[in-house]
């Protein structure tokens, strides 16, 4: 890897994941999970020995998708779970750590042919996190939002 204007830098990591379809009820459930571990450091140039910014440790999601037929319609579930741990948000020694979270968002609604309704919640319990800082701004994350969608497809 190289960091424009930074020097060489190493970086490595490591991912697994895991999907599954399985018939449940009338219904099809299919799970994901997913997870990795990264790192890396500056080895030349002003900034080596420092961490590579915006370079989570640890990633993982788990998601989980129902479907099944209720009567003439088929009706939907979603449930979505990221996450992040550790790592540094710029390139220097001061530079503030990434914020750790964990965030859920879920959908349920009903397909109707060609019309899709559906509730949803992203970021369902309302969790707070830095998404970026320095010495003048501190933006924070998204709270939860829900709402209902209508969806037509041609």
């Amino acid at each position: 890897a190289f960091l424009t204007n930074a020097g060489d830098s190493r970086s490595w990591g490591l991912e697994a994941e895991l999907t599954a379809r399985r018939d449940l009820g009338d219904g099809q459930l299919r799970i994901s999970l997913n997870g990795s571990r990264q790192g890396g450091e500056v080895t030349s140039g002003r900034y080596a020995g420092l961490s590579l910014p915006q370079t989570p440790g640890w990633l993982a999601s788990a998601e989980a998708n129902y479907r099944a037929p209720v009567g003439a319609v088929e009706a939907f579930g979603n449930i979505a779970y990221n996450a992040q741990w550790g790592g540094v948000q710029e390139l220097s020694a001061t530079s503030p750590e990434l914020s750790d979270f964990q965030v859920v968002n879920a959908r349920l609604g009903v397909d109707f042919g060609k019309i899709q309704l559906a509730a949803y919640a992203d970021n369902l319990f309302d969790t707070v996190f830095i998404v970026a800082q320095d010495p003048t701004i501190k933006r924070y994350s998204r709270p939860r939002v829900t709402g209902l969608q209508l969806r037509y497809s041609w």
